[in-house]
């Protein structure tokens, strides 16, 4: 007895002991490439996020200068996968994206599991370029929004076809014209016109 009582505690000890070691809303970090279409790519932010509560924080951020001068205009953005070397989730985006004025926006797209699978760049354009505190917009770290998979939507069925006692589909009435609806109104028009005489003369 006193053995199956020792590892029982064994094994629940062991089971705290991982859970404690996984906690469920651990931050996991991953960076984000930019390159333009003709040039290597260069790290251009590395991201600490909690897909649980859709939080992040920029660790590091170099914002492009070369790209502006970029002579197709557009950027790569990506993540690099280094278990597999490929790139995962690239998309494009403009060259102004990265010039003064403008604040930018990363969005980490996340799978249900938490991984990012895409990452986008996105920028609006500020009237100054300079904050408040006189530093360039560009040097300010982008904002960061987690994308979770949204359900899909279901489709609206029909309603049910509902049958008559004989089992057959009830036939629709046909629709009457405006004469087979109101053709009283006329008669009692007619009526009274021909009643009602005109005037002594």
């Amino acid at each position: 007895m006193q053995l199956l009582t020792s590892l029982f505690l064994g094994l629940l000890s062991a089971t705290f002991a991982q859970s404690e070691s996984l906690p469920s809303g651990s931050a996991r970090t991953t960076t984000v490439y930019a390159w333009p279409l003709s040039s290597p790519p260069s790290k251009l932010a590395e991201i600490e996020y909690s897909p649980e509560e859709r939080s992040a924080s920029v660790l590091s951020y170099t914002p492009p200068t070369s790209y502006s001068n970029n002579a197709v205009g557009l950027v790569g953005i990506g993540l690099y996968n280094s278990s597999t070397k490929t790139w995962l989730g690239t998309t494009v985006t403009s060259a102004a994206s990265f010039e003064p004025g403008c604040q930018g926006t990363i969005s980490l797209h996340v799978n249900a599991e938490g991984g990012v699978w895409r990452a986008a760049f996105h920028a609006s354009r500020r009237g100054a370029s300079l904050n408040q505190n006189g530093r360039d917009i560009r040097d300010e770290k982008p904002r960061v929004e987690i994308l979770r998979p949204a359900a899909a939507p279901q489709p609206q069925l029909n309603r049910a076809v509902v049958l008559s006692p004989d089992g057959k589909v009830p036939e629709k009435e046909v629709e009457r014209t405006f004469l087979q609806k109101y053709w009283w109104v006329f008669l009692g028009v007619a009526v009274l016109a021909m009643t009602g005489g005109g005037g002594d003369r």
